[in-house]
């Protein structure tokens, strides 16, 4: 069954709780770190510093006080948000997440990069990947280690156009490795492209899914571990609003598990009514129900669709992913009617899985 194990809800102070990303320590206790806003401003560019919370149970529990891993005025930012997490083949934890400074009439967004050698009991400095001016977004959780070390990032461009950078140095520095990938012109389904996300498949492959304003996840492959990108494709299994996927391989059954917001006629969901592209008349922007599903064939076909989340009240979106021995972990934000937006609040839930890796849910 899924079990939710912590509410992240805002308050006096604290805005909004948002984007973040888990990994597990040598001793077995779990981290969590996410964006924590302050101020009184929720709004993208907000002050916001990165936090953690701990569990040393596997997830079933977690503590109840922030620790603050990066504060924004120390990293001269005003804003550090969506954050990756990424344990090396060397041991080291590599975080990464977007660094907002004020430049002379805009603001600047560039992904930045720390280390931790010792557990995450500290971090280097935040160091970015390019210098400014520039507006990159990387989605939350979305780092990958290839099977050669490779370390692909995939971005979006404030224009809604993608490229994708690596590190061929175990993230010691990055190279766009890509062209920019535009989207259409003149077509009337489909003009925007961002949050990109990365997979790896069986026959070498890797696989990138695009949130669009087409009401449908596109789809990009590519042959030379990320350097050139097929024609991004609408993608019939993933109907959705303009929101952010989440996919990650169960690496005990080795399984594609996929997480969005379906808007398929299977939930007999009156779909919503946007006013502007991607959020709707309502704070939920359409991003409901929130399913789960899973794949055996690499994306060809996928089975087991499951919804975790039905209340049309509430907004779901910017899932973080994670597999331990005993559970599947997901963080996501969860805010409701009352709420400027859905990304005010944020839960984490614990879905149990068998020895086989077989998640235990039948959904709701």
């Amino acid at each position: 069954m899924k079990t939710d194990v912590l509410m992240l809800a805002h308050g006096p102070g604290n805005p909004r709780n948002s984007e973040g990303a888990f990994i597990q320590l040598a001793n077995q206790q779990l981290i969590f770190i996410y964006s924590r806003y302050s101020g009184d401003s929720c709004h993208d560019h907000a002050s916001c510093d990165l936090a953690m919370r701990c569990s040393s149970d596997g997830g079933k529990s977690w503590s109840q006080d922030d620790v603050i891993v990066f504060d924004h005025n120390a990293a001269n930012a005003q804003n550090l948000m969506s954050v990756s997490l990424l344990r090396l083949r060397s041991g080291r934890i590599l975080l990464s997440c977007c660094r907002k400074t004020a430049a002379a009439s805009e603001v600047d967004c560039i992904p930045v990069t720390a280390f931790s050698d010792d557990e995450a009991q500290s971090w280097s400095p935040l160091r970015p990947i390019c210098a400014p001016p520039a507006y990159y977004v990387l989605c939350n959780d979305r780092l990958l280690e290839l099977s050669d070390g490779t370390i692909i990032m995939p971005l979006a461009t404030q224009q809604n156009e993608l490229l994708y950078w690596a590190s061929y140095d175990h993230g010691a520095s990055w190279q766009q490795i890509s062209d920019v990938i535009l989207p259409p012109v003149d077509n009337e389904h489909c003009s925007i492209y961002q949050e990109p996300g990365v997979a790896e498949l069986n026959d070498g492959r890797l696989w990138s899914w695009i949130r669009t304003d087409a009401g449908q996840q596109y789809g990009s492959w590519s042959h030379d571990q990320g350097k050139s990108w097929s024609l991004p494709v609408p993608m019939e299994d993933f109907y959705s609003p303009m929101a952010p996927m989440s996919v990650k391989r169960n690496p005990r059954n080795k399984k594609l598990i996929a997480v969005w917001d379906d808007h398929a006629d299977r939930w007999d969901v009156p779909p919503p009514v946007y006013t502007r592209p991607g959020w709707g008349d309502v704070p939920t922007g359409g991003r409901f129900p929130l399913v789960i599903a899973e794949s055996a064939d690499d994306g060809r076909t996928w089975h087991n669709v499951r919804r975790l989340e039905k209340d049309t009240t509430r907004g779901f979106c910017y899932t973080a992913m994670y597999f331990t021995d005993t559970a599947l972990l997901l963080a996501y934000c969860c805010g409701g009617p009352d709420n400027t937006i859905m990304l005010q609040d944020m839960k984490i839930v614990y879905i149990p899985v068998d020895q086989a890796g077989e998640l235990l849910f039948s959904g709701i």
